[in-house]
Order: C-alpha cells, then sequence, then structure tokens
C-alpha cells in the first residue's frame, strides 16, 4: 500500500454519476438516483445509488448537483448524507447551498472529510424551495458524487 499526500492507494475510490433527468420536488429531501458507476477501483463500493464503505477509516468525499432552469429568490442544496450500517442514524455532513439568480442552471458543490465505520453509506441528497418540480441535469460533469478513502 502507498501512502501519498495522506492518501491511500489502492484505495476505494468512486465516482458516479447522474445518468439521465431526474425531476426534484419541492421542499422536500430527495436522493439523486446516480444510476452510471465511473469507476470503482476497489470494485466494492457501490450500492442502490451510494457508496458503502468498505472498511473503516476516513474518506473524502465531494458532490456537484446541476439544476436545470432554477427559479429567481430561490434556496438550492446539495448535500452529502452519511447513514449507518445498523440503520441506527442519519446524519447530513457536507451541505452546500445556492440563492438562484441565474436564469438557465445552477450547480451546487459540497465536499468534506467523513469517519465511516465499515458498512456506512455516504449518498447524494438534494433540496430547493421553489415551489415547482425541478429537474436535476444528467452528465459526468453535471450531477456527480466522487469518494476517496483518506485514511485508515
Amino acid at each position: 500500500m502507498l501512502l501519498l499526500a495522506g492518501l491511500l492507494s489502492p484505495a476505494p475510490n468512486l465516482r458516479l454519476h447522474l445518468g439521465q433527468p431526474q425531476v426534484i420536488g419541492s421542499s422536500q429531501d430527495s436522493t439523486v438516483a446516480l444510476n452510471i458507476l465511473d469507476w470503482d477501483v476497489a470494485g466494492d463500493g457501490y450500492e442502490d445509488w451510494r457508496f458503502v464503505a468498505p472498511a473503516s477509516g476516513y474518506y473524502y468525499a465531494t458532490a456537484t448537483a446541476t439544476f436545470e432552469n432554477p427559479q429567481p429568490a430561490t434556496i438550492y442544496s446539495t448535500q452529502i448524507v452519511k447513514d449507518a450500517a445498523d440503520g441506527s442514524f442519519t446524519e447530513e455532513r457536507a451541505y452546500g447551498i445556492a440563492h438562484a439568480s441565474c436564469p438557465a442552471h445552477l450547480t451546487v458543490s459540497t465536499s468534506d472529510i467523513f469517519h465511516l465505520q465499515r458498512g456506512d453509506s455516504l449518498r447524494l441528497v438534494v433540496w430547493h424551495n421553489a415551489g415547482r418540480d425541478v429537474w436535476l441535469e444528467p452528465g459526468y460533469r453535471r450531477t456527480w458524487l466522487s469518494i476517496v478513502r483518506w485514511r485508515p
């Protein structure tokens, strides 16, 4: 195992993205259906639109969601949510928020370092208060979640 600037290699390195547009209802948390696996270096971290930790340790997660045709003067958020393996808790850790002022697209990003136990998971959740349905834009560079194991 090679330690390079705090990153472990080989280690779980995973990237997922949204492969088709997804409708997000107003004023409700919505898990993003990250249905395209770009890569999973260790081959054991992807399950039902989320990353599942194959081992306990610290993981660096970053995510981006792109909202299509945002409503002016409304709030849009991107969250990376940690779920315990045993279902005992759900914890929002990373949170990005933006106030819409652009007419076509709004991209909201967030990142954080998470301590995960084996089997804990991370998923991308979005929220907005536009008062109507909003579409998430699909694509490798539009709506995605990336995970790298940081330290054991």
